[in-house]
Order: C-alpha cells, then sequence, then structure tokens
C-alpha cells in the first residue's frame, strides 16, 4: 500500500505538468535515452502565448459582449482570490506558511517537456506481485523565477520528509554537476521505483528511475550522441517535420506499448494461478503482428500558429515493405471529382480511400497466426452458418464494398431534428451486398429489417430498427426519429439517415462539373482547394463558421430555459450575439498523403492545441467555483 501511495505521489507532478502541457527539439530530447517511447514538449511557451494573441479563441475572448458576458464570475473569481491571498499572507506572517505567497505569483514557466521513457513490470525476489518499472522524465525552465521554484520544491520535500518519516528515504547527491535529491519508498524493499529531482540550469529534471536519471544528468551536462535527438528512430519522423518554432512537438513509438503489452501479458501467464490457460499469449504476440499493428514504426507530429491559423504536421514512418494486414500496400490517391457532389453549403465533407475488402483478409490471417487450428475450427462454424444463410462474407459483404468513400453534412437546423447528411461508398457487387444485408438481419430475429421501398421509380432500401416490442424500452422505439436508407447510383451506394437525404446526394451526382454549384465555390472552402496536394489519400474539411453558428443556436435556447443558481453570476441576456464569435472563425482542412516511407498529413484549423488546455482549465475552475459556492451557501452541509 506504502508503494503505491507513494508512486501516486512521484506520478502526480508528471500529470499535472502533461496535462497543463498537451507535445522544438528542446533540450530535453537531446538528454533522452534513444529507446524513449513518448515525448511531448512546449519549447518556448512565452513566444507561444505572445503568437495565441492573434488566434481565434483569443480574438473571442477580447470582444466586448464576451468580456461583458463574462465579468460578473470573473469579479467573482478576483474576489476569491484577494480573499485567500489575504489569509495567506496572514497564514505567512504568523509562520503557518512557509511561503510568501506573493513570491508565488511570480512562479513562471518558460518551457516544458515531459516524456516515458519505459514501461516494465518486474517480479520481486520471493514477491507474488509485479512491481511496476516506469520511467517518467519531466523537464521544466523556470527562468528568473527559478530561485523561488527551488525554495518551494526544497521546502516541500522537507515537509514530505518529516510527515513521511520511517516510509521514504531522502537521499542528497550530485550528478552531472548538479544537486540530486532522490526520494525513495522504504517498501517494498527493491521497490524500482522512486522520485529524482535535480535542478539544472534554471530548470528542474524530475524522473522516476535511477538509471534514467544518471544518463539524463550527464548528457545534460554534455551532450551525448546516445540520445533520442539521435536516434534513427526519431530521426525518421523528425527529418518529415518542421520544428523551427514550433508551439508543441509530439514523438510516440507505438510499438513499445505493444512490447509492454506483451511482457505484462507473459508476467501474467506466468505468475498469476487464475490466469486462463486456454490464452495463447505468444498466440496474441502472433496475431497483432499479422493485423499490422507491428508496421507503425514511430510518429511525430508539430504544431505551429501562423498568423491566426494553427498548423498541425505529422509523418507516421512505416515503410511500405513492412506493412501487412490491416495496413499492406499504398493507398491510392482520391479522385477529387467527387467535390462536385459536395453541396455549397456543407458545413462538412471528407473523403478518403481505405479497402474494406482486405479487412477480412486481415481478420483471418490474424486469427490463424493466433492459432491456426482454433482459427479453422472458427472458420468452419462460420462457414457453417454462411452455408445456412446462403452468402460469404468475404465476397457478399467485405468485398462487395470498394476503397473510395465520401460523406458530408448540412448545416443543424434546430434541436429536434437531425441535419440532413449522406455517404457514398464505391461497391463492386450491389445485388450481393443488398441480399447479405437481408440475410443478417435475419439473424436478429425480427429486430433489424432490410426493407424495399419504391418512391418515384427509384427503389431505396431502408433499415428499419424495431424497438417497440423490446422490454427494456417500453413501448419505446429511440430510433423512429430517422431511418437509415440506402439506394445505388452509378456504382455507387448512397446513403443517409432518410429517403429525401439520399434523394438529394443521389441528384447531386449526375451535375455538370460546375464549381459554382458546388463546394469549391464555398467561401471558406475556397481558399484550400488549389493548395490540396494531387496525391492526396483523404481530405476533410469544416466550415467552424456555419457550424458553431448552428450550435450555438441551440444552447442559447437551452440556456433560457436552465434555472442557475442564485450564487453563480451568470446572465443569459447577456449571451454575446453569434456573429461576435463567428466572425472569427474559419474553414478547417486536412489531408493526407500515403508513401513508401510512410503517411504525412497536414491540417490548418483556428483551433489548435490551446483548446484542450483551455477546456480543460475552464472545467477545472468552473467545478471549482461552483463548489466554492456551494459550500458558501450551505449546500454542501454533512447530513
Amino acid at each position: 500500500m506504502i508503494a503505491r501511495t507513494f508512486l501516486a505521489a512521484a506520478l502526480a507532478p508528471a500529470a499535472l505538468f502533461l496535462s497543463a502541457a498537451l507535445g522544438a527539439q528542446g533540450p530535453l530530447a537531446r538528454a533522452l535515452p534513444p529507446e524513449t517511447l513518448f515525448y511531448v514538449s512546449t519549447p518556448d511557451l512565452d513566444t507561444s502565448i505572445g503568437e495565441f494573441q492573434q488566434t481565434a479563441l483569443a480574438k473571442i475572448w477580447r470582444e466586448p459582449q464576451v468580456q461583458d458576458f463574462f465579468a460578473p464570475l470573473m469579479e467573482l473569481a478576483q474576489g476569491k482570490w484577494n480573499e485567500g491571498m489575504e489569509e495567506a499572507r496572514q497564514a505567512h506572517a504568523q509562520g503557518m506558511l512557509p511561503f510568501n505567497p506573493d513570491d508565488l505569483v511570480k512562479m513562471r514557466i518558460h518551457s516544458l517537456a515531459f516524456a516515458v521513457t519505459q514501461l516494465g513490470l518486474e517480479m520481486p525476489e520471493g514477491g507474488d506481485e509485479p512491481l511496476p518499472r516506469i520511467g517518467l522524465v519531466l523537464h521544466a525552465d523556470f527562468g528568473e523565477s527559478a530561485a523561488i521554484w527551488q525554495n518551494v520544491i526544497n521546502t516541500g520535500i522537507a515537509m514530505m520528509q518529516a510527515q513521511a518519516a520511517g516510509e521514504v528515504t531522502v537521499e542528497t547527491t550530485e550528478a552531472g554537476g548538479a544537486k540530486l535529491t532522490s526520494i525513495r519508498p522504504t517498501e517494498p524493499p527493491g521497490f524500482p521505483m522512486g522520485l529524482d529531482i535535480a535542478f539544472v540550469g534554471n530548470g528542474i529534471v524530475l524522473t522516476t528511475l535511477a538509471t534514467d536519471t544518471s544518463a539524463i544528468l550527464a548528457n545534460f551536462a554534455s551532450s551525448g550522441s546516445a540520445t533520442l535527438a539521435g536516434s534513427p528512430t526519431f530521426a525518421r519522423t523528425s527529418t518529415k517535420l518542421d520544428y523551427q518554432g514550433a508551439e508543441m512537438e509530439l514523438y510516440l513509438r507505438p510499438g513499445a506499448l505493444f512490447d509492454f503489452l506483451s511482457h505484462a501479458l507473459h508476467m501474467a501467464r506466468d505468475h498469476a494461478p487464475d490466469f486462463p490457460p486456454v490464452l495463447d499469449v505468444d498466440g496474441i504476440d502472433r496475431a497483432i503482428i499479422a493485423l499490422g499493428l507491428r508496421s507503425f514504426d514511430a510518429i511525430g507530429a508539430t504544431w505551429h500558429y501562423r498568423g491566426d491559423r494553427a498548423v498541425a504536421n505529422s509523418f507516421v514512418s512505416m515503410p511500405v515493405d513492412a506493412r501487412v494486414g490491416l495496413v499492406a500496400g499504398i493507398s491510392a490517391p482520391l479522385d477529387m471529382g467527387f467535390l462536385r457532389w459536395v453541396p455549397k453549403d456543407a458545413v462538412s465533407f471528407s473523403g478518403a480511400r481505405f479497402s474494406i475488402g482486405g479487412v477480412y483478409g486481415a481478420l483471418v490471417g490474424a486469427l490463424k497466426a493466433y492459432d491456426e487450428e482454433f482459427a479453422n475450427m472458427a472458420l468452419g462454424r462460420l462457414g457453417a452458418i454462411e452455408k445456412q444463410l446462403e452468402l460469404s462474407l468475404e465476397k457478399d459483404v467485405f468485398g462487395a464494398l470498394g476503397d473510395e468513400f465520401v460523406s458530408w453534412s448540412m448545416p443543424m437546423g434546430s434541436m429536434t431534428g437531425l441535419p440532413e447528411m449522406a455517404f457514398i461508398v464505391k461497391v463492386n457487387n450491389e445485388e450481393g451486398l443488398v441480399k447479405s444485408l437481408q440475410k443478417l438481419a435475419t439473424l436478429s430475429q425480427g429486430l433489424i429489417g432490410v426493407d424495399k421501398v419504391e418512391r418515384r421509380g427509384t427503389t431505396y432500401w431502408q433499415i428499419q430498427v424495431r424497438m417497440d416490442n423490446v422490454e427494456q424500452f417500453g413501448g419505446m422505439n429511440p430510433f423512429q426519429m430517422f431511418t437509415p436508407t440506402f439506394a445505388f447510383k452509378g456504382g455507387y451506394l448512397v446513403g443517409g439517415l432518410s429517403t429525401s437525404d439520399v434523394r438529394r446526394a443521389s441528384e447531386r451526382m449526375d451535375r455538370a462539373d460546375d464549381p459554382a454549384g458546388d463546394i469549391r465555390s464555398n467561401v471558406e472552402f475556397k481558399a484550400y482547394v488549389e493548395q490540396i496536394p494531387a496525391q492526396a489519400t483523404s481530405v476533410a474539411f469544416t466550415d467552424w463558421k456555419t457550424q458553431f453558428d448552428g450550435f450555438y443556436q441551440i444552447i442559447s435556447g437551452l440556456m433560457a430555459l436552465v434555472p442557475f443558481d442564485e450564487n453563480i453570476p451568470i446572465d443569459p441576456a447577456l449571451l454575446p450575439e453569434s456573429s461576435t464569435i463567428t466572425k472569427h472563425l474559419f474553414g478547417a482542412c486536412s489531408w493526407t498523403i500515403d508513401g513508401k516511407e510512410g503517411i504525412s498529413s497536414y491540417s490548418v484549423s483556428p483551433f489548435g492545441p490551446e483548446l484542450v488546455a483551455l477546456v480543460g482549465a475552464g472545467l477545472v475552475g468552473g467545478g471549482a467555483t461552483m463548489f466554492a459556492l456551494r459550500a458558501e451557501a450551505g449546500g454542501m452541509r454533512r447530513r
């Protein structure tokens, strides 16, 4: 129990900083071991914060209407902050608080990086429960506030040592020319993880494994060649990306995650008495390889602010000769002719090339790799069902679908109805696909039906979900508000949530190639048309201006119906007009290119990694404020 408690305490600082940071080759990348499996960095927070002021979210925040709406909440928060600071000053004056609160507000973080160097488990000698061996590393640059941080952290260590006397050991040494404080739990003996704290320059390095600590601090003192930045795997992604001025960088080795999974399963098989003996752990390893999940060598990504735009680049190192299973081969370029089908006022669309037919073969290959005898037995049973239904899953379902997929959606109309949407899929066998779906539906014992409908000389197929007689739903059918429907047009399956959606999409497939009437003339998408490379294998677009307006109108209506607590100073009448926000938004577009070395992607959006941080901070801050208000109002009394 002590070990687990200590582990949680050791992970807390890393988790806190990771949630705040969330991915240029900063100093930590040049100090980490080459086998590091995950790395994320924000190398220059000061510059990033300055560039963020040009983004859509920053401009929206500065709007007078937005400021007026949040002013009461900000005043409330400021008041609570002032009260807390005054109490802290008094506590400090009385010797109850070891820090001067006015010094704490001067604390800054100029850069931040987090890494996972290894994931493992080890069985202690004479033990019956594996212990975690997880290498976590955090590096932060505090700049001119380093002295304040150092004082706070050293005081915290002293307080912890006093409170946990006998449960932890604290040792101070020197490594790589830096003062090193090592904290280790006393129980269980030989617990592999701890917390090492070293102040390097104006920053701090936190690690959980002693072996990482010595190597990383040595590399900080004098850069070595055996580092993450110098590793061939890292280079295979970093050479495809632009690190100059990046707001955030990220690196991941997916194979290391499967290594950990395999190691954990093997350890469970060898030591867990209740491990199922029929489960073939080595077979799972073979199945993962056969599926192609081991084909992913490494993933790298960078984010930049370019004026008011957030630009993301990523590269998945996946050499074509190493691709098997689900990812075998290279996807052909997407035929961009589909753009003439997409309505001009669509709020989003996507198109991609992907071989559905290869999925069946990959799944069967993985099953055989796991255990050929078991696979033959399972395929035999499947064959019996197929014979009974008079169909072949491989030919009539997976093989009936092609490798081209297109979808789009129209603006949100109201909160009571779904927006118009459509999807188009290349098909190889129309009749076989319909018959297969109908036969598969019979397995539901009447719950699902594939019904033929004739409308204006066109044949439609409606997927009916009959939940009226299902006891759990009390005679209600939640699927009545929409009816998935599809038809066939020129070798494509055209689908939607209603017959009218499918009819309109089918009619658009007959139109002439005139950009004036399709998405290519959409003001928000027009800027991207010439940028999309001819070799793109997938494309996606979202008109955030229109999309947000639709959702905002619905939310505005709902807010008028919500009774707010009198202690929460929110006035729905002051809610900003939609145009106040949407005038700063624009369309987002992304595409991918599949090549011999791997898959690269590019995206432009009004939102960058700051959105995740802001939403998280808002949820935490809002929850804390409401908790404080309810407690103050007596709403949290013990009963």
